[in-house]
């Protein structure tokens, strides 16, 4: 099958003449498959600021922020990944969904032996100061 997703990928490429990718690996891969392609490489990076609180992955938490959606998010896999890895530090889970999305998160969480908290919707102040309190973020996707 991958063998097979791989010609409809090239396939696709030959469809067009303009891309935007990541990285330079990236722009090789593109034009390997076409060769008059325009690559425009816009890095997905962040900043890291100087005045970080402490060395990496010295927190409190781990923090998963973002939308709850089951589906595509994959929440139900990093609970089950969070349960596995024994970890010490909690993990709190912030962010908001439909109705529907927070009672499969609320039904998961009722059945879950390790620390997480949900905090619902965070914005202004309480979002910053999550997120300074993280040992790191976690960004699952299916």
């Amino acid at each position: 099958m991958r063998g097979g997703l791989r010609a409809i990928e090239r396939a696709g490429l030959r469809l067009y003449r303009d891309f935007v990718v990541l990285n330079e690996a990236d722009a090789a891969l593109v034009k390997a498959a076409q060769p008059q392609a325009h690559c425009v490489v816009m890095s997905n990076g962040v900043t890291v600021p100087d005045d970080l609180p402490g060395p990496f992955g010295a927190g409190e938490h781990i923090l998963f922020m973002g939308r709850i959606d089951m589906r595509q998010k994959g929440l139900d896999l990093l609970l089950e990944a969070y349960e596995r890895s024994g970890s010490k530090l909690p993990l709190l889970v912030a962010g908001s969904g439909r109705r529907s999305q927070r009672r499969m998160l609320e039904r998961l969480l009722a059945g879950c032996r390790a620390p997480v908290i949900w905090l619902g919707h965070l914005n202004g102040e309480a979002k910053q100061q999550a997120l300074r309190d993280a040992a790191f973020a976690v960004l699952p996707s299916r």
